[in-house]
């Protein structure tokens, strides 16, 4: 900026400060000091000093009053002074304690029938080149019978060892063991050739 023109805006300026401090702008009025302002005393705490409430001061009306606390008497402008809880009253009593019911559900099913003995009795294994095979002596004469075989049109071979005959009885889905006699086992432990 040139020095020409900032002494000429310099000089405008000094001249809008001199006629603002001359002659104030209309409508503002001058400041004067504030008259103080009187709170009104709470009717509690003028009670308790023994103080009346002047007849300029209007009093709290007594609805909002009677929710206000009284300050103890004696530490009346103590701000941190301890103050002693009033004493518990009693402890309310314990709600009664209902009685625990019993679930009742739908009744259990009946427990399963225990599949009914098989009619065969083990009488002698077998292994060939099938596989393991037992003969089983029933109602209708000696079978012979391989793992998956169907017997009786009520049992089916699940397993041969030799010390037992694992069967499953098709109508009541249970499994029926059959104990192989002893010495009758021992073709299973061998291998044809």
């Amino acid at each position: 900026m040139k020095p020409r023109r900032l002494s000429v805006l310099l000089a405008v300026m000094l001249a809008l400060l001199a006629l603002r401090w001359w002659s104030p702008p209309v409508g503002s009025a001058p400041l004067d000091v504030a008259a103080a302002v009187a709170r009104p005393v709470a009717a509690t705490a003028s009670a308790a000093a023994g103080v009346t409430a002047s007849a300029d001061l209007s009093p709290i009306p007594e609805d909002l009053a009677a929710g206000t606390r009284d300050l103890d008497p004696p530490d009346l402008r103590n701000a941190f002074a301890v103050r002693v809880a009033p004493a518990p009253s009693a402890p309310p009593a314990p709600p009664q304690q209902q009685q625990p019911r019993a679930f009742v559900g739908p009744p259990m099913p009946p427990p399963a029938a225990p599949p009914p003995p098989p009619p065969f009795k083990v009488i002698g294994s077998w292994r060939d080149e099938q596989g393991a095979s037992v003969f089983l002596a029933g109602p209708s004469g000696v079978v012979q019978g391989h793992i998956g075989d169907l017997l009786a049109a009520e049992y089916r071979v699940l397993e041969i060892t030799p010390q037992k005959v694992l069967l499953k009885h098709l109508p009541s889905n249970g499994n029926v063991s059959l104990a192989v006699p002893s010495g009758t086992g021992s073709s299973l432990l061998t291998t044809t050739k």
